[in-house]
């Protein structure tokens, strides 16, 4: 309750403004987790619309959407884009989104591609009620390909193309060949780092850092996906590629992991796992405790082995 009132004492107009008019939620994040929303509500204003950077008409017709509060964000981020979309649009798109890849995420796909929401979500969807994780992940991998290779995207042909999975390879082809040329090759400091912190054994299988640029390439024409094109990101360290396979077959290519720091970014097999099981829950009982080592600070024992949390017995009568 205190913290309520010292708050209420720096924003009192603000406070009453968005209790009276059921925005609460932007009250209580504000008062428990000190979140401002920055991007929803400022509270440097004192004017109700000014506040929210929404005109009378854009309030109404948020309220008469039932869209939540976030979609606001959504809406003003588009709206300064260039790509405006109503908030029932939204709200529907949002509801189309997977779980992995919420609508904020979204947002600022189609920013980055200077795409519609409702375009780009009717394109990759192909008349689903979803909007698949696959094809998301493969168009952005696309667009990193696309950029990199300096490719026009300012040409719709070029942004959205008729076949993205066969575009999407032949920019792979094209990365592949680029980065062979280019014959990069990881530091040796930063490839003894990344091992110690993310080389993992468990049972039947095995996790290890890729060593090289050229390892990463093969990787990625053995498994028929574009990973190739995150060899340089690899290599200066804004990402690691790790390799998932069996311990009885170290070189044959399996899942291939794309790490930041502690998150796990995404997963896949041969063909980004088209027709297949999702990876994230087939090996989730190697991946979590992988996690949650790393997380914990890698550690190892005096073998160099990972030193796991000891499971605890249950009790007997």
């Amino acid at each position: 309750m205190m913290k309520f009132f010292a708050a209420a004492s720096i924003y009192p107009r603000q406070i009453e403004m968005l209790l009276k008019t059921n925005c609460g939620e932007l009250v209580d994040d504000l008062v428990r987790g000190r979140k401002k929303n920055r991007d929803i509500f400022d509270w440097s204003r004192g004017n109700y619309l000014d506040a929210f950077g929404l005109s009378k008409t854009e309030m109404r017709a948020w309220r008469e959407s039932g869209a939540e509060l976030e979609a606001i964000a959504w809406y003003r981020r588009l709206r300064r884009a260039g790509l405006s979309e109503s908030f029932e649009t939204i709200k529907y798109l949002d509801e189309m989104c997977p779980y992995t890849f919420p609508m904020k995420d979204f947002v600022r796909l189609c920013c980055r591609a200077r795409v519609k929401p409702a375009r780009l979500a009717a394109y990759l969807s192909q008349g689903q009620k979803a909007i698949p994780e696959n094809e998301i992940q493969t168009y952005k991998d696309y667009l990193d390909m696309a950029k990199a290779l300096g490719w026009d995207m300012k040409n719709d042909t070029v942004r959205l193309p008729k076949n993205l999975h066969r575009r999407h390879d032949e920019a792979v082809i094209e990365i592949n060949i680029k980065l062979a040329n280019e014959g990069i090759k990881l530091a040796d400091d930063s490839i003894i780092k990344r091992r110690a912190k993310y080389n993992f054994e468990m049972g039947d299988y095995l996790i290890r850092c890729a060593v090289s640029a050229n390892e990463i390439i093969r990787e990625g024409k053995t498994l028929q996906h574009c990973v190739g094109g995150y060899a340089q990101r690899h290599m200066s360290g804004a990402l690691t590629i790790c390799f998932l396979r069996r311990r009885d077959a170290p070189h044959k290519s399996l899942y291939t992991i794309e790490m930041q720091g502690n998150k796990l970014m995404q997963i896949h097999g041969f063909q980004n796992d088209r027709n297949a099981a999702n990876p994230r829950t087939t090996m989730a009982w190697m991946i979590k405790p992988w996690l949650d080592w790393i997380a914990k600070g890698s550690k190892r024992d005096k073998d160099g082995k990972p030193r796991l949390p000891k499971k605890k017995e249950a009790k007997t009568a």
